[in-house]
């Protein structure tokens, strides 16, 4: 069953203890981050829990609470985060005509308190700032929730790590998936990949480096994608596998979000209106 898909293993981290001196760096000129990922989070499994008890324990956030960030990037070794303050953000869902304010209740920090998901809708993202206007659309799509999470240690890569299997059903349409696995003290782990059989269950067993021991405490989420939306996060995360710390990124990754004003003046992120399975176990 696993030759039917592909899986994209995504490890973002870096440490370096050496300390660098004269290290000559292009200074680019600050540009615009928007960071405008709505997610509908959804109880994974819903229904009776399953070993191990306490596996369906989690609690969905309040989804009518949204937020979008405006920050801007900042010179190589300044890690004073700058945010984008002023702006007017407003998210419209183009199937009802009903547009969403999102005030700003910090320094580049905009929210909704009465947001709402619908089904397969159009929204789009509106914002002004510094004279600039920069707009991007996303559809909505459900994401299954989750059949059933098993635990083992002989269905992975590595037969020695301990495991998280995880069961759902494909339903038609789109076919990529992104499931995340995060442990206290451990490095996330993000799993992209395509599965295509509509209506065959998806089984597989996820592992994480640094391996899972008795007693972790594993939240897992899952989201299902577009195919543009695929993309992109793919190769943000091929750009960022295949190369160190302190490389230059060989091309720039542009997101979803157009600068209609000066298309020149592109922003980086992306916005993007998803449902997401979420919860919790712990590993026996």
């Amino acid at each position: 069953m696993r030759k039917l898909f592909s899986a994209l293993l995504i490890l973002v981290f870096f440490s370096c203890d050496d300390t660098l001196t004269d290290l000559q760096v292009n200074q680019a000129a600050p540009r615009l981050v928007i960071e405008a990922i709505l997610t509908n989070e959804t109880k994974a499994i819903d229904g009776a829990p399953v070993l191990p008890s306490d596996q369906n324990n989690y609690e969905p956030k309040d989804n009518a609470v949204q937020t979008i960030t405006l920050s801007f990037t900042s010179p190589y070794g300044d890690l004073e985060k700058q945010y984008a303050t002023g702006a007017t953000v407003k998210v419209r869902n183009l199937s009802q005509n009903k547009v969403f304010e999102f005030n700003e209740i910090f320094p580049g920090m905009y929210q909704s308190t009465d947001f709402t998901f619908s089904d397969a809708a159009q929204y789009q993202l509106e914002i002004l700032y510094g004279g600039m206007n920069y707009i991007a659309t996303s559809k909505y799509i459900r994401t299954p929730n989750i059949n059933f999470i098993s635990q083992g240690q002989d269905q992975g890569v590595t037969k020695e790590w301990k495991e998280i299997n995880v069961n759902f059903d494909d339903p038609s349409g789109e076919d990529f998936y992104h499931f995340k696995m995060s442990v206290p003290g451990k490095k996330e782990v993000n799993y992209i990949f395509r599965y295509g059989l509509d209506g065959v269950p998806f089984n597989f067993a996820f592992e994480m480096e640094g391996r899972l021991e008795t007693g972790n405490f594993v939240t897992y989420t899952l989201r299902r994608y577009n195919q543009s939306t695929y993309n992109f996060f793919r190769k943000l995360v091929d750009q960022a596998d295949s190369q160190g710390p302190y490389t230059v990124p060989s091309t720039e990754l542009k997101g979803n979000i157009v600068n209609q004003t000066n298309p020149e003046l592109y922003p980086y992120g992306f916005f993007l209106v998803t449902e997401e399975s979420k919860g919790t176990v712990v590993v026996q």
